[in-house]
């Protein structure tokens, strides 16, 4: 069963921070993420030099600098968040060739299908549908006192 990795997980939610802060043109800084999403410092600024070095963000330094998407969130992809976090899973094709091989190939042929359909879905969101689902959630769960 595949699983969301803790790379995975913190960078979604440090992408989402920056998606928020997107159409401002600012810079966040690093403790700026840390502290609304309460990511561990050094373990988001490995996972930010992973998405530089993949063209996903960029850093400015200075006082007024810190990190920004390099492109819209509509045009940033999950499944290009994965694969810069991650890599894209590749199916183990060392059962091939031994006993029972006609039945290792429908397994094979089953979980490319199934990796083939996970990939397409990752591809089908974006940065901006995962913020804007955020944002839904953020205002039905919104209380009103009076």
């Amino acid at each position: 069963m595949m699983k969301l990795s803790a790379k995975v997980r913190y960078g979604l939610l440090a992408l989402l921070e920056l998606a928020d802060h997107y159409q401002q043109s600012s810079y966040l800084q690093v403790d700026e993420i840390v502290a609304a999403q309460n990511i561990p410092y050094r373990y988001l600024m490995q996972l930010l030099i992973s998405l530089r070095r993949s063209g996903i963000v960029r850093s400015h330094r200075g006082t007024k600098g810190g990190y920004c998407l390099t492109k819209a969130p509509e045009n940033i992809t999950l499944l290009e968040i994965v694969a810069c976090l991650e890599g894209i899973p590749q199916l183990d094709k060392s059962g091939q060739g031994t006993a029972g091989s006609l039945d290792n190939l429908l397994i094979e042929d089953i979980w490319l299908e199934a990796n083939q359909s996970v990939m397409e879905l990752f591809a089908s969101y974006s940065l901006k549908s995962l913020s804007d689902k955020r944002k839904k959630i953020r205002q039905s769960n919104q209380m009103y006192h009076i």
